[in-house]
């Protein structure tokens, strides 16, 4: 289930690739569209007390869906050719691999490092986490009776992102990435 988001966010930043947008621009409205849509469709399903990990993936896959037809209808053809051409091609070429193998090897090694190690820092068993666990069980982003103020005062759409992640993969090991 967790690769439905990742599918629409590849094809929502094709679609800003396919208009011709730098590729900065295009990674910038990639972010801020998904992360609005996951905190409308959170604020919206929550109001109705029906977040769960179902109606958060129907959310998704109609997002999918729309985004498909938008791509079909202006008729968009993602080749993949023309958009790694514009990751892997640049004017001083030597310089930019250099740099662009660094970031994948760094980016790597992260990845396996967040995968790897749980959560186990006091500001995420405390205040963090449980957050989110009394969201699932509430099915509502709404207030709840806390012991600790923490979670019910700070804001919270890292947790609505941390969420979206641990309604998929029905685990804390994502919540590191």
């Amino acid at each position: 289930m967790i690769l439905v988001p990742i599918i629409t966010i590849c094809i929502l930043y094709l679609i800003y690739c396919a208009n011709n947008e730098s590729i900065t621009r295009a990674l910038a409205n990639t972010w801020i569209t998904s992360v609005s849509f996951i905190w409308i469709t959170t604020e919206l399903l929550s109001l109705f007390r029906i977040w769960t990990s179902i109606t958060v993936l129907i959310c998704w896959l109609v997002l999918f869906l729309i985004l498909m037809y938008v791509g079909y209808k202006k008729q968009y053809k993602f080749q993949l050719k023309e958009v790694c051409g514009r990751f892997l091609y640049y004017k001083n070429e030597y310089a930019y691999r250099k740099w662009l193998f660094a970031f994948l090897i760094y980016f790597v090694f992260v990845f396996i490092a967040g995968i790897l190690s749980g959560q186990y820092n006091m500001d995420s068993m405390v205040y963090h986490l449980p957050r989110i666990m009394h969201w699932m069980q509430n099915g509502s982003v709404g207030h709840f009776a806390a012991g600790i103020d923490f979670q019910i005062r700070y804001p919270s759409l890292t947790e609505y992102l941390v969420a979206q992640v641990y309604l998929f993969g029905c685990s804390d090991r994502l919540a590191n990435l």
